[in-house]
């Protein structure tokens, strides 16, 4: 710093050199080159988290309401598993919306990758569309299918709802119970 330099003015001036000036942007640009990915990765752990949240709430809520309705109730997963809604029989092998339901959409950066728990979930026809992966329980709140569980990944989207990017270190698996359907988180 010069501190002894007299400007056109007539005052004294206190100023940083050039070099100074530039150590000092170089020492900022260090710092948000390690911040930043650590910042981003706390942002996709917690969209996971979240997810899981959304999602096990909903597990549980079709659940009670299976038992209660004395129904089958399921939850299926929508638009490339970024999003999620209840379902219930009508009547024998007609599944309609559960009243009350709304479709839910996970936080951006968080998916259920079908591909990945499709040997989980079942395929049901609900309110005329076809083929929707989802987890169903019976009319005592068991699953139907043994084993079940839904894995919930970090993940990078397009505008499409292509993955462009599934992080494999970062996921949340939810597994239901075979014989009481109570929803264990482990993450992973």
């Amino acid at each position: 710093m010069n501190k002894n330099k007299k400007s056109i003015y007539g005052c004294s001036c206190h100023s940083f050199t050039l070099v100074e000036l530039m150590t000092v942007i170089v020492i900022i640009g260090v710092i948000l080159g390690i911040t930043i990915p650590a910042f981003n990765g706390f942002l996709g752990r917690s969209s996971v988290d979240a997810a899981t949240s959304m999602v096990a709430a909903e597990l549980r809520i079709a659940r009670a309401q299976a038992a209660q309705r004395r129904t089958e109730v399921g939850v299926a997963f929508l638009d490339k598993g970024t999003a999620f809604q209840a379902f219930y029989e009508k009547s024998t092998n007609v599944f309609e919306w559960l009243p009350g339901s709304k479709k839910e959409f996970l936080p951006k950066g968080a998916l259920v990758p079908l591909s990945e728990t499709s040997l989980t979930l079942g395929s049901y026809t609900i309110a005329g569309t076809a083929a929707i992966s989802g987890i169903l329980f019976q009319k005592n709140g068991v699953p139907e299918t043994s084993g079940a569980n839904i894995k919930i990944y970090e993940a990078v989207l397009d505008a499409g709802g292509n993955v462009l990017m599934l992080n494999p270190n970062s996921h949340t698996t939810l597994t239901l119970n075979n014989y009481s359907g109570i929803v264990k988180i482990t993450k992973e």
